[in-house]
């Protein structure tokens, strides 16, 4: 069986309704009270059945964990832009998955949690949370931590299996390499973020990256990203990327169990090709967004161990330039396509949906005697009705050949009938 977690850290929430009878309602979970925005996670390895909008919880996520533990569990009141899971995604114990929220038919922040037996969320039987969870792990546990200069690493625990999907979303030229699934140094752990390279050289193959060199055998870093901007996934388990080095945030020269490596083929002189600058700065940001934190989870090799390894890379390459428009790549994506468009395009694309599109127009037929059709539709309905009459029209033909055959049929009988009778 799976470890189980706390859906809360320890000392970031109180109990303020527990499960049964209440209020002439029966409560069917527990209502764990918190901060806005304070992390939710995964008590149990599972599969993410749904994630979003729901009746009275305003969103909820409803994770299966049968094979595991023999119940689903549901997690609510979360705002949409605070889920951090998708529907058939499976998660890991310990997991960031979301963060509290006050949607739907809530009194204040909280995380509403349930426990239901098998068969599941239907069928099964709701069952007090607080027994269930008795003796599960703090999520904080899992988190490495270091008494000044380390901190603590949230957000995905476990190898980015995700990391080609999300790179093609970003509408990024993704190359998935033979074998990457299987590829790594072992396992992650809670991922931080990620550390920008080059690789020295503009022509460095993937391959270098996905098995190493003389000096170094082994995934050198997860992602290689060559000079026209085609992102190859070269492994998903842990790299030699990142070496002796630290950073607030993370454990100090312990990197590479807690942050993706990126290696750009460039060697740090000659400036960064348009088509390269802009695919690194989308897999950045793909990256972070999928992890839900902003560009300041990047930072460059130079920036981690510049100090302690006399490392200049990612070269020639301003990071405070390039953080600023990573975060710009996450919030266009994140407040959708439209926002990337000029205001004068967006009220053209508006007008062109109210009042052209969706516009109900007056049906310009008239009968024999004069009267005006009263159909009244869209444009798309007059296709409709058109292709409708069209199909009516096709079938009157057909049915008025037949009548037609019938007809010459008769005829042909009644003249070869008079032929015998002369």
């Amino acid at each position: 069986m799976s470890l189980k977690f706390q859906p809360l850290c320890d000392g970031t929430y109180t109990v303020s309704s527990g499960f049964g009878t209440r209020w002439g309602t029966f409560h069917c979970g527990l209502d764990l009270a918190a901060a806005h925005g304070i992390p939710i996670y995964s008590a149990t390895d599972g599969i993410v059945i749904a994630a979003g909008p729901a009746d009275g919880f305003g969103n909820w996520i409803w994770i299966d964990s049968q094979r595991e533990h023999g119940v689903d569990l549901i997690y609510s009141h979360m705002e949409p832009e605070q889920i951090r899971v998708r529907p058939n995604e499976r998660v890991h114990a310990g997991q960031l998955i979301a963060y509290v929220g006050s949607a739907g038919e809530s009194t204040g922040p909280h995380c509403h949690f349930e426990v239901w037996t098998t068969p599941g969320r239907i069928g099964g039987k709701a069952i007090d949370p607080a027994p269930w969870l008795r003796g599960a792990l703090d999520p904080s546990a899992i988190t490495p931590t270091t008494p000044t200069k380390g901190g603590t690493a949230v957000g995905w625990y476990g190898d980015p299996t995700w990391l080609a999907d999300v790179l093609r979303d970003e509408g990024l030229n993704v190359v998935e390499a033979p074998g990457w699934r299987d590829r790594g140094q072992g396992d992650f752990r809670n991922i931080w973020g990620v550390v920008c390279h080059h690789t020295g050289g503009s022509r460095t193959p993937a391959t270098e990256i996905m098995y190493g060199t003389d000096a170094l055998r082994g995934l050198l870093s997860q992602v290689h990203l060559a000079q026209d901007g085609t992102v190859t996934v070269c492994g998903v388990g842990v790299a030699w990327h990142a070496g002796l080095g630290e950073w607030p945030g993370l454990p100090e020269d312990d990197a590479n169990y807690y942050t993706i490596g990126i290696e750009a083929a460039n060697n740090g002189t000659e400036g960064w090709p348009p088509q390269q600058y802009w695919a690194y700065v989308k897999v950045c940001a793909a990256i972070c967004r999928r992890l839900g934190y902003g560009a300041d989870h990047v930072i460059a090799h130079k920036e981690w161990a510049g100090r302690k390894q006399g490392k200049w890379d990612p070269g020639s390459l301003d990071m405070h330039r390039f953080r600023t428009d990573i975060q710009n790549q996450i919030d266009r994506k994140n407040e959708g396509f439209l926002m990337a468009l000029s205001d004068a395009k967006q009220e053209e694309l508006y007008n062109l949906i109210t009042k052209e599109l969706g516009y109900r127009f007056q049906s310009r037929f008239k009968d024999e005697d004069g009267n005006q059709s009263d159909f009244r539709d869209s444009l798309v309905g007059f296709v409709l009705e058109c292709d409708k009459k069209i199909e009516a029209l096709d079938q009157w033909r057909r049915a008025s050949e037949e009548r037609e055959k019938a007809i010459e049929s008769k005829l042909d009988a009644i003249a070869a009938a008079l032929g015998h009778a002369a």
